[in-house]
């Protein structure tokens, strides 16, 4: 039941983030990882790592931060298997 709540969640908004997720969910990051698994192979789901450069602590060093995206697509990104045969 929730991975169909979690991917009902991320079509109405689009674009999630994890921590965005987690606390509405209710759940830990690696218990979200888990049930996004299955939703990702499914490609109607992606993932996507932004870096972003944050400085809390005033040192005006590049601090980075990285989080995680979940951004829903109308038609499913799988990756195809195509098999090659090279002649030589």
């Amino acid at each position: 039941m929730i991975l169909l709540e979690l991917k009902q969640y991320i079509r109405k908004h689009g674009q999630v983030s994890s921590d965005s997720l987690t606390r509405h969910f209710d759940l830990s990051k690696d218990a979200l990882d888990g049930l996004m698994a299955p939703l990702l192979q499914q490609g109607f789901i992606y993932r996507q790592t932004l870096t972003n450069k944050v400085c809390t602590t005033g040192c005006q060093t590049s601090c980075q931060v990285n989080s995680d995206y979940f951004y829903w697509s109308p038609h499913p990104l799988k990756p195809l298997a195509i098999n090659v045969k090279v002649n030589q």
